[in-house]
């Protein structure tokens, strides 16, 4: 028995909804934040509730905040946004200014990010275009387009100017930094996390990487002691 016209017209016009209405539910569906997403401030500012997306200013003072279970402390004048979480990892960018985590943290800055399994402080010092990286502890891991993905031991510096990273053969010391009263009180507030032992903390810290002689080749890099 034939369709009816108006009947497949109806059918196309309800496909073309459908369609449409998956094609909108891809879009936006990845910015729909999980209700297990929170964070909060605990010293410094107003106490306030925070959610993907929130941008933190600490002013002239210091700041610590908690998102979902990793500490971050930030020195005066810093600026951070939370961007959101991967493979549960909390995912931040550092627009400028000093910060301290005791991760496991993604450190997002416009010009190299940092993967740290635990306790990194890194310095984006925006009027200049310059980053630094300070691991605290475990060996952390620095990325951008020039680099590729890195392992930093030291303290780093990424120098944009000159599209280059500095590396130092001394480990970072708190006590004789210029920033050392930020440190003596962020220090002790960035207690160790009671297990870093995340199911997904090794993926964090694996990475596909391109060999620059043979860019069809993948291998993957990861920090030796992420099994410690």
């Amino acid at each position: 028995m034939p369709i009816a016209y108006g009947t497949t017209r109806l059918l196309v016009t309800l496909l073309v909804l459908i369609s449409f209405g998956v094609l909108l539910w891809q879009r936006f569906a990845p910015t729909i934040e999980p209700a297990r997403w929170h964070g909060s401030v605990l010293e410094g500012g107003s106490a306030e509730t925070l959610r993907r997306g929130s941008a933190l200013d600490s002013g002239e003072e210091f700041l610590l905040v908690e998102l979902e279970g990793v500490k971050f402390a930030l020195a005066a004048r810093t600026e951070l946004i939370w961007e959101g979480m991967e493979e549960e990892t909390p995912v931040v960018k550092l627009v400028g200014g000093r910060i301290l985590t005791n991760g496991p943290a993604i450190i997002r800055t416009p010009w190299i990010t940092v993967t740290a399994p635990e306790s990194v402080s890194v310095v984006n010092y925006s009027f200049d275009d310059r980053v630094q990286i300070l691991p605290m502890s475990k060996t952390v891991m620095a990325s951008n387009s020039t680099i590729g993905i890195l392992p930093i031991v030291n303290s780093a510096e990424w120098v944009e100017r000159e599209r280059d990273l500095v590396t130092s053969l001394e480990p970072f010391d708190a006590s004789a930094s210029s920033e050392k009263e930020f440190y003596q009180w962020a220090l002790p507030r960035i207690s160790p996390r009671e297990s870093l032992a995340r199911p997904s903390l090794e993926r964090v810290l694996r990475f596909r990487v391109w060999r620059a002689d043979a860019p069809q080749t993948p291998f993957f890099v990861r920090d030796p002691r992420a099994q410690e």
